[in-house]
């Protein structure tokens, strides 16, 4: 996973934030003193948040310079390079297992999945794009991206169909699915963000983000998908 970096924008601050916000708020538990393992880790920007909010965190990336940043971003953090696909980690190893924007850089998204659902105690979290009926259009206007910009790195996107398919096959019935507009997308930084870049924009920004959400979040770009495994 590449480096995340906020920069000034106080618009792509709140809606980064956001997405970690709603996550940890779906847990039906508190990842405070939790083992949490975090793959595709990037810079350590979910690392940081996570240990922030109390949870004892890994962070593993197969870029040993993504794992390097992590660790100088937040000294508290265990740190190594691992793939994501074959995890050197015994079965229920960590009480939660979380990635973010990762699955997306493996050719097989779901062997990502798969050793986030074995190395998981208590259950998984992921952040991811999501694909609806409206991705092929806005890929067409250049709004969305077939392969990212900077890494070239196809983006995955999950419908949340299969996603349920795929919980199902793993007999996990305790889940939630929160899907929005919320990614941080290059053309609206540089076209809508930049306009609400204070303080009476962020608030204007926020009534409209939220109330937009709460009609259209249906159809967003962005997945995130907590579960929870039957402990037996």
């Amino acid at each position: 996973m590449k480096s995340f970096k906020l920069g000034k924008s106080k618009i792509a601050k709140f809606v980064a934030y956001y997405r970690l916000k709603k996550a940890v708020k779906l847990l039906p538990f508190s990842i405070k003193d939790l083992k949490v393992l975090v793959i595709c880790c990037g810079g350590g920007f979910d690392s940081c948040y996570l240990v922030k909010n109390g949870a004892v965190v890994t962070a593993t990336d197969i870029d040993k310079k993504l794992v390097s940043e992590t660790k100088k971003r937040c000294k508290k953090i265990r740190t190594m390079v691992a793939d994501a696909t074959k995890l050197p980690f015994k079965d229920k190893e960590f009480d939660v297992v979380w990635v973010n924007d990762g699955l997306h850089h493996l050719d097989d998204p779901y062997k990502g999945l798969n050793e986030m659902y074995r190395v998981a105690k208590k259950g998984f979290v992921f952040l991811e794009a999501q694909k609806t009926f409206l991705t092929p259009l806005l890929i067409k206007l250049g709004v969305m991206e077939v392969y990212e910009e900077v890494d070239k790195n196809y983006v995955y996107r999950f419908t949340r169909k299969e996603t349920r398919d795929y919980l199902y096959k793993k007999r996990i019935n305790s889940y939630k699915i929160y899907t929005s507009w919320c990614q941080n997308i290059d053309w609206v930084n540089k076209n809508i963000y930049s306009r609400f870049n204070n303080k009476i924009g962020l608030g204007l920004f926020k009534l409209l983000f939220c109330g937009f959400n709460f009609f259209f979040g249906w159809m967003g770009n962005s997945l995130i998908v907590v579960a929870v495994k039957n402990e037996k």
